[in-house]
């Protein structure tokens, strides 16, 4: 009871059972998760069955989320089905991995039961929202690790033509999803990748790039991470967007790609440790 880290599901890039706080896909900093207020608890009923609830309140009671899971394992393939009230939302939604050849395969599927605010393309009647996740991991053995994950995503909140529909990214309740972490992508359709590379116990590389299946407009990232000491390590990232630029003939940006106006960046961070 308090506040916690609170994580669901299996996947890397995108997400659709983790509904509380979430990662963005290009968030630098994954080391620490943002905490919710919430009571959680988990009971393990059987050897390979456990039972869980959580309940996290906002400042508007109406506006918390109440879940409940299930997470059986089966040898090398564990599930998790989440159900519950997420804001104004009612969702349904299953989480799976597994082992299989030396491969880790993964996938998470959700339907979510709005009102119909702020879901510009329903795909069930005109409030009912499909989400999905499936992706893979494998490792190599190239010095200390070369693991390569790649995963694609459905996000049915998202636009399918955002030229056509840049009027929907000023909606107040879009914009609300969207920064609350209901989906992690303006688009609907994306494809992620990633490389990452353990040189040895101080140095690590990594890249990964994202890909609208909407517009072929992405994002490339680069970087990598010296640990000089267990009290200090230095991070450095780099984004590469390409894709159509927006449009300004009409004195103000129309935009023409989901990355497209994205900028390059580099991020530098240092971290010290007591």
């Amino acid at each position: 009871l308090g506040r916690q880290a609170i994580g669901f599901g299996r996947a890397t890039f995108f997400t659709v059972v983790d509904v509380l706080a979430p990662f963005g896909t290009f968030q630098v900093d994954q080391e620490w998760k943002s905490g919710v207020d919430a009571f959680d608890i988990e009971w393990q009923a059987f050897d390979q069955v456990a039972l869980g609830f959580t309940a996290a309140a906002e400042s508007d009671f109406s506006n918390g989320a109440f879940l409940g899971r299930i997470q059986p394992t089966f040898g090398d393939i564990d599930f998790l089905f989440l159900g519950g009230k997420r804001s104004e939302d009612w969702m349904a939604a299953l989480s799976t991995s597994m082992a299989l050849l030396d491969a880790e395969f993964h996938g998470e599927f959700g339907f979510f039961f709005t009102d119909g605010r702020g879901v510009p393309q329903a795909q069930i009647a005109n409030s009912t929202v499909i989400k999905a996740v499936v992706g893979g991991s494998y490792t190599f053995q190239l010095l200390s690790g070369l693991t390569w994950l790649t995963e694609y995503h459905f996000n049915g909140f998202g636009l399918s033509d955002i030229p056509d529909q840049e009027a929907e990214l000023l909606e107040s309740d879009w914009q609300a999803r969207f920064l609350r972490g209901d989906f992690q992508s303006v688009g609907q359709q994306e494809i992620a990748t990633s490389l990452n590379l353990t040189i040895n116990e101080s140095f690590s590389a990594y890249s990964y790039g994202v890909v609208s299946g909407e517009d072929g407009s992405g994002l490339a990232s680069v970087g990598g991470t010296w640990n000089y000491s267990d009290n200090f390590s230095l991070d450095l990232n780099s984004f590469i967007p390409w894709g159509r630029a927006p449009n300004t003939d009409s004195g103000s940006p129309v935009l023409r790609s989901e990355y497209g106006a994205s900028p390059w960046t580099v991020y530098a961070s240092m971290r010290f440790y007591d």
